[in-house]
């Protein structure tokens, strides 16, 4: 992505897709998350798009540092992103990007303006999947749906799948 310079959509499918086929045929662990940037359009209207491209490129960065070589991150769409995190425990992965979450809450991105300059905090929603389906797509489709749960229930949050899942094996 040439903003980001994180991985496509494009290629998150190409690499993704295959490996959570795998995963669901080896009965091995893995999550994905779907990241979406709170309130971004008023960051957009209120500071401008140089300040909106800021905020996407720290938002990368976060993501990008705060996970391991193997896992697959990507720009998903505007401010939308889509994470793989492989061989991944249920756990693990709500304390991986429950991390995230975190780091992303404390950044800011600092808007020059005479006569002081303005920071501006943001935050992120995430939602996880790690019910592996045997395909992306089904896995993508539950993290979009806690996805929009986080930001129905008050944003800056992750919701995961997990919770479902412990409640069908009950």
């Amino acid at each position: 992505d040439f903003l980001t310079k994180l991985y496509s959509r494009k290629y998150f499918f190409e690499k993704a897709a295959p490996y959570v086929f795998r995963a669901y045929h080896e009965k091995s662990a893995c999550a994905v998350g779907m990241i979406d940037i709170d309130d971004f359009k008023a960051i957009n209207d209120t500071y401008g798009h140089d300040i909106g491209d800021k905020v996407i490129q720290k938002v990368a960065k976060v993501l990008h540092n705060g996970l391991k070589g193997s896992d697959i991150v990507a720009r998903y769409g505007g401010e939308e992103f889509c994470v793989l995190l492989k061989d991944t425990t249920m756990t693990d992965a709500q304390k991986v990007f429950e991390s995230l979450r975190e780091k992303v809450s404390r950044e800011v991105v600092r808007k020059i303006a005479f006569p002081e300059g303005i920071d501006i905090s943001f935050s992120v929603s995430i939602g996880v999947c790690t019910k592996v389906d045997g395909t992306l797509d089904a896995m993508l489709s539950q993290a979009d749906s806690r996805l929009y749960e986080a930001k129905r229930n008050g944003k800056n949050r992750v919701v995961s799948s997990a919770l479902f899942e412990l409640e069908e094996v009950i």
